[in-house]
């Protein structure tokens, strides 16, 4: 039992320690485990995103499990695990929300992840207590993942709704993981992906408040 419980303490110690360093650095982490056929067994809510497909005009970067890799990739920040795992939990909710539905434009289905943020925030509820994260860093990336798509919607949003996320204690680690999600899909005209120009064109609506 003592070695059971050594083993999972040191893959949380590993697991903060590689975030530590950066996305680039965790999402090595996760390449090497599931290389030797661990992530299933440590994190299977990560493996289970790999496969999840994504419309590629939406997300050139590939599935789900790819996209957040690529997002981990991109990433900046060093120094601040909770905003890097924020990163790699953010879309935790997208496997065990996915559908496929019809619809004019997309008549043989188009992917679908509703509600996938809420949905997320009891998949890492669970993830967090089987690493034993402390109530901080539960309560901190809870958020994250749960106001991670708010964004997106600025240009609808009231602007005390607006205000309410910018004053929020966690505004900048939303800006990381933003940062990180439109940036994964690639740049250029060829991807239809502007990455920066959209990045500042979703942050001005903050900024003007």
């Amino acid at each position: 039992m003592n070695k059971f419980k050594n083993l999972w303490s040191w893959f949380r110690d590993m697991l903060f320690k590689m975030a530590e360093s950066g996305g680039p650095a965790l999402a090595d982490f996760i390449d090497k485990l599931d290389d030797i056929e661990l992530l299933d067994k440590f994190l299977p809510e990560i493996k289970a995103m790999q496969g999840v497909p994504h419309h590629p005009e939406h997300h050139p970067e590939g599935d789900v499990g790819q996209h957040v890799q690529a997002a981990l990739r991109v990433s900046p920040v060093s120094g601040t695990p909770i905003t890097t795992l924020a990163i790699l939990f953010h879309d935790v909710g997208k496997p065990g929300t996915y559908a496929l539905i019809p619809t004019e434009e997309y008549p043989e289905g188009k992917h679908t992840f509703s509600s996938h943020a809420e949905f997320g925030v009891g998949v890492f509820q669970k993830i967090a207590n089987r690493l034993k994260f402390s109530n901080d860093e539960k309560r901190i990336i809870s958020f994250v993942i749960r106001n991670h798509m708010r964004p997106y919607k600025a240009a609808e949003m009231k602007p005390n709704k607006l205000l309410a996320l910018k004053n929020s204690p966690y505004w900048d680690k939303i800006q990381d993981v933003l940062y990180a999600d439109i940036h994964s899909r690639g740049t250029g005209k060829r991807l239809g992906v502007s990455g920066t120009q959209d990045y500042a064109d979703i942050l001005q609506h903050f900024n003007n408040l």
